[in-house]
Order: C-alpha cells, then structure tokens, then sequence
C-alpha cells in the first residue's frame, strides 16, 4: 500500500507556487526520492567496503585482485599543494573571472537541470 503522508506533506509544506499539480505523476517524484536515499545508503557503503578492500590488499600484499566480475588494483593518486605564489595567482585568477563576468565579458552558457532537497523532519515537542 502506498504512503501518501510524504505527499500530503510535501503539498501542505511547499511555499506557494511550488506544490505539486493535479496532474503531476507523483510516484515519478516519489521514486525518485526513494532512489537517491538508497544510492546516498550505497554510496556510503561502498566506501566503508572500499577501505576494507584496500586493507585486505595491503595486508595479503597484492597490488591486484583478479574475479571473474572484474579486476581491483590499488593506484597511486597524485595531490599536488601548490606554493603561496600560485595560490595567490589563483585568487588573483579568480578576481579577473568575477570581474569579467560582471563587466559581461565572460560567456554564459545556462542549461537546466534538477536540483532536490529532502524534507527536514521537525522535531516534534513532548508535553
């Protein structure tokens, strides 16, 4: 059975102008806030497991493990910090964009995209 709290919720919450419509297909939002709590759930284990993975390597000394779904290896990833005469050439850099785009000079390129914000559940007070 379907949970329509989240939707009356979420009509009886938005600011005006932002609700949804009488002919909006709310199960297409609904799944779609379901997914990103389930990839935000797997993202976060899959980094849990990803530190486990690297121990397991290190300990048993292997630079690579070969399965029959894919191949792990360890790299090296290289981070460079940068001396304080380049950090402020990238902040002096960084006024000239500003200044640019102020003055119009910088191109625009505008495109659409979806942006969500999930609920904040207020605390309810007891008593």
């Amino acid at each position: 059975m379907k949970d329509q709290s989240l939707d009356q919720s979420v009509a009886a919450e938005a600011p005006s102008g932002t609700g949804y419509k009488n002919n909006m297909n709310k199960q297409l939002f609904r799944e779609y806030y379901e997914l990103e709590s389930q990839i935000k759930t797997l993202e976060s284990k899959k980094d849990e497991m990803r530190v486990q993975c690297l121990l397991q390597m290190k300990e048993d000394k292997l630079e690579s493990v070969r399965e029959e779904f894919g191949t792990f290896s360890i790299v090296s990833i290289r981070r460079f910090e940068y001396t304080p005469k380049v950090k402020e050439a990238e902040e002096n850099v960084k006024v000239l964009k500003k200044a640019e785009e102020d003055l119009g000079l910088a191109k625009v390129t505008t495109f659409d995209t979806l942006r969500f914000a999930t609920l904040k559940v207020k605390e309810q007070k007891n008593g």
